[in-house]
């Protein structure tokens, strides 16, 4: 049996942690969900939650990955967070699909409001992990996707459907 003393420091790089982006699914566009697109959401018919289908990247293939969502949030309404941090498993792979599902109860204006339609920037925040106590923050700088989309929300029930941008956070 043989063995090996080092006896020398040994340098072992060490693995930069790039940032995950956040890039529409390739069904998005049929589906009026594309993040280049403002996104219909009709409370009498679209069913009880929006479904935004994403896909990760991510160098790492190999870490795992927390993703919060936000509607509505304006710089000190903490309550617009409406999903904490909620894991993406590592995959092995540099894309991993997801669905953010987004309840209509979240979407639709408060109760007794005037009107039945509304504007809602609907975020989705993703990194390895957040830091502890700050919201919004990545626990390692930079190490963060953001992804946007403006919601137009009616409801043709009522026959409400007109939504102006005075009406957006």
């Amino acid at each position: 049996m043989s063995s090996c003393l080092v006896t020398e420091k040994v340098q072992v790089p060490e693995e930069v942690n790039f940032p995950p982006s956040v890039v529409s699914a390739p069904d998005a566009f049929e589906l009026g969900t594309s993040l280049d697109q403002i996104v219909t959401f009709d409370l009498a018919t679209d069913g009880p939650q929006l479904e935004l289908p994403i896909i990760v990247r991510d160098p790492n293939v190999d870490q795992e990955l927390v993703y919060e969502v936000w509607v509505d949030f304006t710089g000190t309404n903490l309550g617009a967070r409406i999903q904490e941090a909620t894991p993406i498993s590592a995959m092995g792979v540099l894309e991993r699909s997801l669905t953010v599902r987004i309840p209509a109860t979240e979407l639709a204006p408060s109760e007794g409001a005037a009107q039945r339609s509304a504007c809602r920037k609907v975020e989705v925040l993703v990194t390895s992990e957040f830091a502890g106590g700050n919201v919004r923050v990545p626990a390692e700088p930079a190490d963060i996707a953001q992804a946007v989309w403006w919601v137009r929300v009616i409801d043709t029930e009522s026959d409400d459907t007109q939504v102006t941008l005075d009406q957006c956070p």
